[in-house]
């Protein structure tokens, strides 16, 4: 059944307990919701519980719940909560009726202001003496009268005062408990819905391991969650039997009788009345005329309370048959105390604890068969009861602690981390420091630690301890000397030895309601139970990390993988081509390579120098593909995948992926080759490192070049073994980068903890030039910064990547490679080994020249080292996150952008200011960090913070310097700058990307919010720049036209909208068309090329065109220039 079904379900059974609809729709339970729990990227933005929460098993994660349900012999009981019944509901509009009609404005005020709140912020009181008539009153107020009254009351008093409160609060008029909190409570705990809400929840969180405490209904509850695929006993278990039902003397025999059962389900016991607390107080409703509560029209039998533990069966099994220990109860415990025994015995106990062995199916080779204990129990309650449960973990720890294989241990503690009695004020029978209390005393005995661990050391200054209890006995109950009590606490615990199998991990759904100082931050509102929370404790829905290992690869399993991949791609190249030869030449040497590092004998030399001489033509190949040097030879690795993408026709194509990842496959095992203890032993200098390095880029290359949205794409190699590949890689690279390889094998998910640890590293090597980067930014692209990051985190990962491009840490291509045969005809008069500026300017002269030339062939158009690709490849990752504006990130990229873009246009002296630096030329950089910021911004969500501005003034600056101006569509019209040096192919491809995110901006947030800033950064001037860059191309260009396309489509929008009814709009757009039709512009914005027939790109661009002349703007200025 899906989590809808179960809702429907819950909603139904709620109106037939007179709740009134209007609390029984998505909007308002997301309102509740979110006074529950934080955001979490693991459910819908809008709609948290609209779809099942993302699952983070395949991740490696193992989420566990712990969930108190509140049984059903337990309520109700008294609990206040704010009112929802059909009965409050209709006896607020009759009153709300009567204030509209006396016609006071003081009563239409008061109408107006209980309308604002809500129904469910005020409740009803009976009139004061001397008042006549029901008054309202806020709920909270109400609440907190309350408990103002009943505290610092002797005992003698409270009954008394408790009586008088429900006299006020809760009136029983007709003497058939129609008391308004009566009759709210009785809709709201009704357990028919609030079972169903319980396994709705559950199949909404999607937990790995279930531990629940007060399960009364446990039969209809293990029905209905094995249809959502859990089990709660082998598969060849007996037919469940209450405890009652059980052979046996109850009281001699309690543990006997708990062993009988093959399920994981340990009742309680009551060792007075021979049977729970709920269970006595269910038979007793019933014996009194009521009625056990039935689901599906079925009645279930009457069964005691207790704990019960439930797992995935698709992922685990149970080892033998669930184990019970009976815990000491109070009389045990209190005899102990007096010395009337050697250590507290359990004849008296009402409480056991249930524990299972885990053990993981074959789901995944790095977990089979890897085992782990799931205990869960119930403490005593109340603060007069910590040396109880002092005892009572003392014992479960003594037997079931320390087991050797990794634990959980979950359970419902009534007691927190923090808990001291010092002075025996909360009715300690000693004084119990901090330290010793009962759960800090467990886990240093048992060597445990608490999940909630972060919020109890020296960080509790910086993070509050969230609250799993939040409840309140109000004066519907039937004890008034406890109306007034309240509960706001975290008494809800996981304990964990994660040994070498899981760590701790971080909560999946993060509780809201945190346990400050100030009292009055609690929300009154968010009491429970309530029409959305079935019980009075919050779930707790932890993820553990698990420990899994990615296995390592090796050399001859790469290429024979490689071997196969080239013969399937072989097929599409033209067969006589000799450079297939050549690199089918790679495989047979490179595999005995692989098999020789490992075998051979240091003597011989013979094989030495064979292995050397394989790795140092692998070495010449990575320099080609890295572009670090000029090389007047060519890449035959290089130049298949090139050959490939030709064939193919798209670079996201399925051949493209392949032929990356055949390099991918290749320089990785040379790469292990080279890393070979003996290999490595005998080799020196920066051959392994480029091998490496080479090796690198391919992997990120074939994660780039993936189409995973094509349905015809099968995935050669996972994600997660590319990722784990370059774990492998970049521990060769830089053995001291251990949370760099730990996040790469755990495919970018990591904890909050580990993203501190991580973030301290990447910033390490990306300071040190004597580190390579290499492994720093490629990890800044795996990580899953969506689910794993805050805003904090993408900002600090976009200033180390800023300053290490500004800082030159990032290696940029001074000269451009040059490969042999076509591609040197094509160049014509370019030569080889010219400079890049050298090359640029001579081909922008010859463009001038006016004699047409062929089209900037790719050496030419942003060719990158492999640390300028990883650097943009990161920061588009990190922009993806969500939070590039919310931690400052994007005011970084900003400002970065400003102030290259500055030096790049004031400097007048480029080379030679790059020479005495040993650096590029400030127009190279600025060039490439336009590139980097635009690709981030393309990725960017949500695109509306692109149109949100920001100052920055520092308060000690001298009025006349400059301040920055941080308004992301205003830096990106100003981006629109021409740099002389640079070509115009190249340039019209930055062009064209800019121009298409303004269109999308204008899309998105509508044009009027562009023309602002297009005026104020004259941004017609900027496109007239562009316009006059892209005539410096040939006709035939298609960039050229596509990047035409991008800006005719943004004119299109700024100047058709209709602003009539906005005078500063219509001004701006007045302003922008004006300049717009001036002569030079218009001559610019209407040229058109003349069409090649036959050309091979002939097709392409007449689509382009009769795109173009499809525009409004562009048919009127048509239009125009014929007239004239």
């Amino acid at each position: 059944p899906s989590p809808e079904t179960y809702k429907s379900r819950a909603r139904e059974a709620m109106k037939a307990d007179v709740v009134h609809p209007k609390f029984l729709d998505d909007a308002h339970w997301v309102q509740l919701w979110r006074k529950h729990f934080e955001a979490s990227a693991l459910l819908d933005g809008e709609v948290p519980f609209e779809r099942p929460m993302d699952e983070t098993f395949q991740d490696s994660n193992l989420r566990v719940l712990q969930w108190n349900l509140l049984a059903e012999g337990l309520v109700p009981e008294g609990f206040m909560m704010p009112l929802v019944s059909r009965n409050h509901v209709d006896r607020s509009d009759q009153f709300l009726q009567k204030l509209l009609e006396s016609g006071r404005p003081e009563d239409l005020r008061t109408a107006a202001k209980l309308s604002s709140q809500g129904y469910r912020s005020y409740v009803w009181r009976e009139g004061e003496e001397g008042e006549h008539e029901v008054m309202w009153e806020e709920f909270a107020r109400m609440a907190c009268n309350m408990v103002l009254a009943m505290k610092g009351l002797p005992p003698s008093q409270k009954e008394e005062r408790g009586l008088d409160l429900k006299k006020k609060y809760n009136p029983d008029l007709s003497g058939e408990q129609t008391g308004q909190l009566t009759v709210n409570e009785k809709a709201v705990v009704g357990p028919e819905h609030r079972v169903l809400r319980v396994v709705w929840f559950v199949s909404l969180l999607k937990p790995d391991v279930i531990c629940f405490q007060e399960v009364d209904n446990f039969s209809f509850l293990a029905s209905e969650l094995k249809q959502l695929g859990y089990a709660c006993s082998s598969s060849n278990a007996k037919e469940y039997q209450p405890l009652k039902d059980r052979e046996g003397s109850y009281r001699a025999s309690r543990g006997e009788r708990l062993v009988q059962s093959q399920w994981s389900f340990a009742p309680k016991s009551g060792w007075k009345r021979g049977k729970s607390t709920a269970r006595h107080f269910l038979e007793k409703r019933v014996k009194d005329g009521g009625h056990k509560a039935k689901f599906d029209g079925k009645e279930w039998p009457i069964d005691d309370d207790g704990q019960a533990i439930f797992w995935r069966e698709d992922r685990f099994d149970i080892i033998g048959d669930p184990e019970f220990l009976v815990l000491p109860g109070d009389k045990d415990i209190d005899s102990y105390l007096d010395g009337n025994s050697d250590e507290p015995g359990c004849s008296q106990s009402d409480q056991a604890a249930v524990r299972v062995l885990l053990q993981f199916k074959d789901l995944d080779h790095r977990l089979h068969r890897q085992q782990f204990y799931v205990c869960t129990t119930h403490l005593s309650s109340g603060t007069d009861n910590e040396v109880h449960r002092i005892q009572q973990l003392h014992h479960l720890g003594r037997r079931w602690a320390r087991s050797g294989l990794p634990e959980i241990w979950s359970l419902d503690a009534n007691t927190e981390v923090d808990f001291e009695d010092m002075d025996m004020s909360q009715g300690s029978q000693v004084p119990i420091p901090e330290e010793s209390n009962a759960l800090q005393s467990f886990m240093q005995n048992n060597d445990l630690r608490s999940v909630w661990n972060s919020f109890y050391s020296s960080t509790r200054d910086i993070w509050d301890p969230p609250v799993s209890v939040w409840k309140m006995r109000g004066s519907a109950s039937a004890q008034p000397k406890k109306v007034g009590e309240d509960m706001y606490q975290l008494i809800d615990h996981i304990f964990y030895d994660g040994r070498h199998l899981f760590e701790q991990g971080e909560q999946a759904l993060r509780l809201r309601e945190k346990k400050t100082d100030d009292p009055a931050d609690r929300d009154w509102l968010a009491l429970m139970p309530n029409e959305l929370l079935p019980s009075d404790h919050l779930p707790i829905v932890w993820d553990f990390h698990l420990n899994v290992g990615s296995p390592r690869w090796e050399p001859i399993v790469l290429v024979s993988c490689a071997e196969q991949l080239f013969t399937q791609l072989k097929a599409q190249v033209l067969q006589d081509d000799p450079s297939l030869t050549d690199i089918e030449e790679f495989f047979k040497p490179l595999y005995l390579g692989g098999l020789q590092a490992r075998k051979m004998d240091e003597n011989q030399s013979d094989v030495a120098f064979e292995v050397f001489n394989l790795l140092k033509m692998f070495s010449h190949e990575a320099k080609a593909v890295l572009h670090y040097e000029v090389s007047e030879t060519y890449s035959k690795l290089e130049s298949f995948r090139e050959r490939m993408i030709k064939a193919t026709g798209r670079h996201q194509s399925k051949a493209t992926y392949e032929s990356s990842l055949v390099q991918a496959l290749l320089f990785s095992a040379a790469a292990i080759v080279a890393a070979g203890p003996w290999v490595g032993a005998r080799l020196f200098g920066e051959m392994k490192s480029t091998i490496t390095l080479a090796a690198m880029r391919c992997v990120l290359r074939t994660l780039t070049a993936a189409p995973c949205l094509d349905p015809n794409f099968v995935e050669v190699m996972s994600e997660g073994q590319l990722w784990a590949l370059l774990a492998q890689l970049s521990a060769i690279i830089n053995p001291n980068c251990p949370h760099i390889v730990k996040a790469f094998d755990q495919n970018g998910m990591m904890t909050l903890q580990e993203m501190d640890a991580l973030l301290g590293e990447i910033g390490e090597q990306l300071a040190c030039r004597r580190s390579p980067s290499a492994p720093a930014l490629c990890v800044l692209r795996c990580i899953n910064w969506r689910k794993c990051a805050t805003g904090t985190h993408v900002a600090a990962a976009v200033k180390m990547l800023m300053q290490a491009i500004e800082s030159g840490k990032i290696p940029f291509l001074e000269q451009h490679i040059f490969s042999a045969g076509d591609r040197m005809e094509e160049m014509q008069a370019v030569p080889s080994a010219m400079s890049a500026v050298s090359t640029i300017r001579l081909l922008r002269a010859n463009t001038n020249s006016g004699t047409a030339q062929p089209p900037l062939p790719p050496e030419l158009q942003h060719k990158q080292t492999f640390d300028q690709s990883a650097a943009i490849s990161a920061l588009a990752s990190l922009a993806n996150s969500g939070n590039l504006d919310s931690g400052g990130g994007l005011a970084l990229l900003l400002e970065s952008l400003q102030r290259q873009m500055a030096l790049a246009q004031g400097n007048q002296t480029p080379e030679r200011q790059a020479r005495a630096l040993h650096r590029p030329p400030p127009w190279v950089v600025a060039s490439y960090v336009r590139r980097t910021v635009v690709s981030a911004l393309e990725r960017m969500e949500p695109i509306e913070a692109l149109v949100v501005s920001a100052q920055k003034l520092h308060v000690q600056e001298q009025p006349t310097k400059k301040r920055a101006r941080l308004n992301p569509v205003e830096e990106l019209i100003q981006a629109l700058v021409d740099f002389p040096q640079d070509g115009p192919q190249s340039q019209a491809h930055t062009f064209g990307r800019i121009l298409r995110l303004l269109v999308k901006v204008a899309s998105r947030c509508g044009p009027k919010a562009l023309l602002s800033p297009m005026v104020a950064r004259n941004g017609t001037d900027r496109l007239r720049d562009v316009l006059e860059c892209l005539a410096l191309l040939s006709d035939q260009d298609l960039q050229r036209w596509k990047t035409h396309l991008h800006l005719n489509r943004l004119l299109d929008q700024l100047l058709c909208v209709d602003v009539s009814s906005d005078s500063l709009a219509l001004a701006l757009q007045t302003r922008i068309r004006d300049a717009t039709q001036e002569r030079e512009f218009l001559t610019l914005l209407m040229q058109r090329p003349v069409m090649e027939e036959g050309s091979p790109r002939s097709y392409d661009l007449s689509k382009i065109l009769v795109e173009i002349d499809n525009f409004d703007l562009v048919k009127q200025l048509s239009a125009r220039s014929q007239k004239a």
